[in-house]
Order: structure tokens, then C-alpha cells, then sequence
């Protein structure tokens, strides 16, 4: 059951990233006016904005590789299975 609900997860996530892109944008575009006009903010705002690039290529770069490592896993357990579960966890 757990390995289904990070793969809904996932697909969710997948799902949403164009969403998100255009969030992104959107946070970009807003904070461009904000210092055209020279509108104040506090330091912890300009903090997290200088953040957001960084944190959302992250959350990508954790997607690809857990879409990797699960297609490599599935290959695997199939592997295991074929021989006779050696590797399970139940003797």
C-alpha cells in the first residue's frame, strides 16, 4: 500500500509541474514589479523568494531520480521474483 500511495504521489506531482512553472513565473513577474516600484518587504520574504529557484529545480531533480530508482527497483524485485524471492523479507 505505501509504495502505491508515492507512486499516485508522484504522479500527482508530475501532473501538476506545469502549474507550478507557471507559479514560478508568476512569483518572478510579481517580484520584478515589486522592486520596479521599489516596494518594501521584509527580510524574510526577499529571503524565501531568493529561495524559490533553488528549492523547486530541487523538488524536480527528487522526481526524476525517484522516477529512476522505482523503474530500477521494479527490475529488481521482477529479478527476485523470477528466482524464487531470495530476497524477501519472510523465510
Amino acid at each position: 500500500m505505501g509504495t502505491h500511495t508515492h507512486t499516485l504521489s508522484l504522479l500527482q506531482a508530475r501532473e501538476s509541474e506545469k502549474s507550478w512553472d507557471y507559479c514560478c513565473n508568476e512569483v518572478h513577474d510579481l517580484y520584478n514589479l515589486i522592486d520596479q516600484y521599489g516596494i518594501e518587504q521584509s527580510a524574510m520574504d526577499r529571503a524565501a523568494y531568493a529561495t524559490l529557484d533553488s528549492v523547486y529545480n530541487q523538488l524536480k531533480g527528487v522526481m526524476e531520480e525517484v522516477e529512476s530508482a522505482r523503474d530500477n527497483n521494479i527490475a529488481k524485485f521482477s529479478i527476485d521474483l523470477e528466482h524464487g524471492g531470495s530476497r524477501g523479507c519472510c523465510v
